[in-house]
């Protein structure tokens, strides 16, 4: 299910389903289907002349016809009234109870936290591990609570300090011995805090960044590489804006050109 499923605007409902029914090689019944998103009595109207939450339910609808074991949803109840959105979590807790595997994104946390069993935090393209754990400690306190501990490839002394900010027990990297990741499941485990020993002292040694968060922000989507208008559509702004903070980090860092401002920020673990 996409944000905008481009579905022909000059079909009705009733047309809609039964088109989509053809490619299904065991479609269920399309008035239980729309029945399940509320769509029963809109069954004559064209899809060009619905809402946009209604045109919202006939794309999951359309999902759904096919009595699906795996469903990726995107953004589901965006355009939804609160009282649609909250039947639709209905429905999709249902499908989720039923055995349905869903992968879904979503900006609204609460939907998140109602239907996901499992959650991640997208920044800027990639899933920012240290706010998922964060998220995942928030969800109980005292002995209720899960016992988090970051096992990273991104060892790094930034990231250990994003995570000690964040209220994280336990970091480690990836190329820990088995004896070293033994250690630090006990000790996350008996509610005391566990550090990657090296990266700890990297973390000391290192000085506090200069750049703002959006420069950091910018400077590692320069990293991988782009034009400045590239660099400017990854992080939502505009080109001229995104140049002027380029500027001040190459001047923050005494670079030339914006990958070496990358590569020297990097350096200094300012990234």
């Amino acid at each position: 299910m996409l944000q905008s499923g481009g579905l022909p605007r000059e079909l009705t409902v009733a047309e809609t389903m039964r088109m989509w029914a053809g490619t299904c090689s065991t479609p269920r019944s399309v008035d239980e289907v729309l029945g399940e998103v509320d769509l029963s009595h809109r069954t004559g109207v064209r899809v060009g002349s619905l809402s946009g939450g209604e045109q919202r339910r006939l794309d999951l609808a359309c999902a759904l016809l096919n009595d699906p074991r795996v469903i990726f949803l995107d953004e589901p109840t965006t355009g939804l009234d609160p009282e649609s959105r909250a039947r639709t979590w209905d429905l999709l807790g249902t499908l989720r109870d039923r055995g349905v595997t869903m992968i879904l994104t979503t900006h609204y946390l609460e939907e998140a936290e109602r239907l996901a069993d499992r959650t991640a935090i997208m920044h800027a393209g990639r899933i920012d591990g240290v706010e998922t754990a964060r998220r995942l400690g928030e969800r109980g306190t005292g002995a209720a609570g899960p016992a988090v501990l970051i096992v990273t490839s991104h060892g790094r002394p930034r990231q250990l300090k994003q995570a000690l900010a964040a209220g994280i027990p336990g970091f480690l990297r990836k190329t820990s011995t088995a004896t070293e990741f033994a250690a630090a499941v006990r000790t996350v485990h008996s509610g005391r805090r566990y550090l990657d020993p090296d990266l700890a002292v990297a973390a000391i040694g290192a000085g506090e960044s200069p750049l703002t968060d959006r420069e950091t922000e910018i400077l590692e989507a320069a990293g991988r590489g782009g034009s400045v208008e590239q660099i400017a559509a990854q992080v939502h702004l505009a080109s001229g804006t995104t140049r002027n903070y380029l500027s001040s980090a190459m001047g923050k860092t005494g670079a030339a050109t914006r990958f070496e401002a990358w590569r020297i920020a990097r350096d200094r673990d300012w990234l």
